[in-house]
């Protein structure tokens, strides 16, 4: 059973990506690893824009519901079992569904993880191995050795500098998604409760630290995806949240 998913994950999702992006860096001028990464990136985005869109729709609205939430948590503080019901009828007269945004996201797990495994692959030492151009489709041309190289002076590879700063850069750019995605403060001047301000806290400050922490440790390539990934996410949430 397990081999049969990793075939289905490999022939659905890991090929196509990985000659997509070997066809993306053999075409670009002087296949330059870091140009190919972040156009690769911004095309999977532009992909995957609608179900984004639908997640950020989703928490858009559960954030205009933030009062009437806080006034009926407040009201019914020592009735919980009421308190839950209400919340539920709550969403249904508002027509929301509490995980209508996390439905996008988990479809897009596998396409993050096998991105994350190619662009491993891309910035390791050595380039890709046997078992990847394995994976090439006849009509696409192997791309031999890999040139490491981010406008001619950045090693993507083996160049721990890069990978730090790449890191720190991705960790700023994600606090500042996760900040721009935080309800903001309802008008009634109700404060959060204290579990919804720890997690945010925790989403604020805490992902950021490890984000810097997982990626100092990795290729710089990975790095540069990331940081790629968060700042579209930016831009996206921007467009949508700000939206009337």
């Amino acid at each position: 059973m397990i081999d049969l998913i990793v075939s289905i994950y490999n022939f659905f999702i890991y090929q196509p990506l990985l000659n997509s992006l070997v066809v993306l860096y053999g075409f670009l001028p002087w296949q330059d690893l870091g140009l190919a990464v972040i156009v690769f990136t911004v095309l999977v985005r532009i992909a995957l824009f609608p179900l984004n869109s639908q997640a950020f729709r989703a928490q858009k609205k559960l954030q205009l519901l933030q009062p009437k939430l806080q006034e009926l948590q407040k009201r019914l503080q020592h009735n919980k079992e009421k308190q839950v019901s209400e919340t539920l009828a709550l969403y249904k007269t508002e027509g929301i569904s509490p995980f209508a945004g996390l439905f996008p996201l988990l479809i897009q797990i596998p396409l993050l993880i096998a991105l994350y495994q190619i662009f491993f692959a891309f910035g390791a030492k050595n380039g890709l191995q046997a078992s990847h151009l394995q994976l090439l489709y006849p009509f696409v041309h192997s791309p031999g050795n890999i040139n490491p190289l981010f406008l001619g002076v950045v090693n993507l590879s083996t160049d721990w500098i890069a990978s730090a700063v790449l890191a720190v850069l991705a960790g700023i750019l994600q606090f500042i998604q996760t900040r721009q995605a935080l309800p903001q403060k309802s008008s009634s001047g109700e404060a959060a409760s204290p579990f919804a301000k720890a997690f945010q806290q925790q989403a604020t400050y805490l992902f950021p630290v490890v984000t810097v922490f997982v990626l100092f440790r990795l290729p710089a390539a990975v790095g540069l995806y990331w940081a790629t990934t968060a700042a579209f996410s930016i831009w996206q949430q921007h467009r949508i949240l700000k939206k009337p």
